[in-house]
């Protein structure tokens, strides 16, 4: 199911995978909860510049379940700011 998330980003963790790529776990949060979401692999590299600490951001992706729980799998990073100036949202568009 597609959704889409918004927050301030209040941490990033970087890190190194089994196969040697590297991913980010980012923390957002709002004025109700926080929520960390896990990107990898190209999706991680055309957004990790986007992806910095005091960024508001909206996050669009798949919400599926995995292992009983809710999975959601980002595909889309917009920066908050730049809605208001028009700007493109980034995603895995070649």
């Amino acid at each position: 199911m597609q959704t889409s998330v918004a927050g301030l980003v209040t941490n990033i963790r970087i890190g190194i995978s089994k196969t040697n790529k590297e991913y980010g776990i980012i923390t957002i949060e709002d004025e109700n909860a926080n929520t960390e979401i896990a990107f990898f692999g190209i999706v991680w590299q055309k957004n990790k510049d986007i992806l910095a600490i005091n960024k508001l951001v909206l996050i669009s992706g798949n919400c599926e379940e995995y292992n009983g729980r809710n999975k959601f799998c980002p595909e889309k990073v917009c920066e908050l700011d730049s809605l208001k100036r028009g700007s493109e949202i980034h995603d895995l568009s070649f």
